[in-house]
């Protein structure tokens, strides 16, 4: 069994953002290639793009927001430029500044100090998961941790 210094679950925003500020041997699992499943809205302030060095990824910004209905169309300053993102090259771009190895493998819980996974198991000292709302190391640990409910 492989043993990295932390392992990553999940490689969307929070995986990569959580990658991009560790040092190590970093370990970087995802069911899916990078970039390639998006996983969250495609829109954020323009200063933050700039602040994690993704801004090439921009598509559009915008200085108001326009709410139309079947009656009237409203305009709405807002104070900071907003962006739409291309999610594919903003994932790219952000995993461009790691230096984690990425295996492409389902993640199936955690036990101790060892990931389960679909490709074998690795080992870390440190496990942080960022499988979004699935919640799946966190949900191996406790069968309840996700409310099914409310999915």
């Amino acid at each position: 069994m492989k043993k990295y210094d932390i392992i990553i679950a999940g490689a969307s925003f929070a995986g990569l953002s959580v990658a991009s500020k560790l040092k190590g041997n970093v370990l970087l699992i995802d069911r899916k290639d990078i970039g390639t499943h998006v996983t969250s809205a495609c829109g954020t302030t323009a200063n933050l793009m700039k602040e994690v060095k993704c801004e090439k990824s921009i598509l559009q910004t915008f200085d108001k927001f326009e709410i139309h209905t079947k009656d009237k169309e409203t305009e709405i300053p807002i104070s900071e430029k907003y962006c739409t993102i291309d999610y594919f090259k903003f994932c790219k771009l952000l995993n461009k500044q790691n230096n984690a190895k990425f295996i492409k493998a389902t993640v199936k819980g955690v036990q101790g100090k060892k990931v389960m996974t679909n490709k074998g198991d690795f080992e870390a000292d440190i496990i942080v998961d960022c499988t979004g709302w699935s919640a799946v190391l966190a949900s191996s640990l406790k069968k309840d941790y996700v409310n099914k409910k409310m999915m």
